[in-house]
């Protein structure tokens, strides 16, 4: 099982806890999928799907509670949409069509609650941008009391969304 420094996770924690409890969460670019933990913590019951292109990033243990998918993000299998789609840290440098692809159909995959997290703010700029037109009419959630980003800058800028 993968460790997580609290510290580090503290500010993405408390992103979460500020938003609706999901039944369901599409976790985009899971990777390893080490948000599990958290989400489970303050979840217990949601069912978390994690997606990610890359198969050497995916965990290579079953997760409880948990399906991981290798899959395109601009190809996802999936009828129904999640009460949340989490994105975080995209990797804009080196695949920024892609992600803007995704982030311009998100409503597609999203029911009730979008949540992106990036390093820097050109990256969160590209992604308000490109949420922009699919979420118009939804509530952006103010994330401006959140403790502060560790030194590594992860989840420097956080953006969350609601169904008005």
């Amino acid at each position: 099982m993968f460790s997580v420094n609290t510290a580090q996770m503290s500010r993405f924690k408390a992103a979460l806890s500020a938003l609706p409890a999901p039944a369901t969460v599409l976790d985009v670019g899971c990777g390893a999928c080490h948000t599990r933990d958290i989400l489970h913590a303050l979840w217990q019951d949601a069912t978390l799907i994690g997606v990610d292109a890359d198969p050497t990033e995916l965990p290579r243990q079953p997760l409880l509670q948990t399906m991981i998918l290798c899959a395109d993000v601009c190809a996802l299998p999936f009828c129904d949409p999640f009460d949340m789609v989490l994105c975080r840290h995209p990797d804009l440098d080196r695949h920024r069509t892609v992600w803007a692809a995704f982030f311009q159909n998100v409503r597609r995959w999203a029911r009730q609650t979008v949540l992106v997290t990036t390093y820097t703010l050109p990256e969160f700029e590209a992604l308000s941008k490109w949420v922009g037109k699919p979420l118009a009419g939804w509530q952006e959630v103010g994330m401006a009391n959140l403790p502060p980003a560790g030194i590594d800058g992860r989840d420097a800028w956080v953006g969350a969304w609601v169904v008005a």
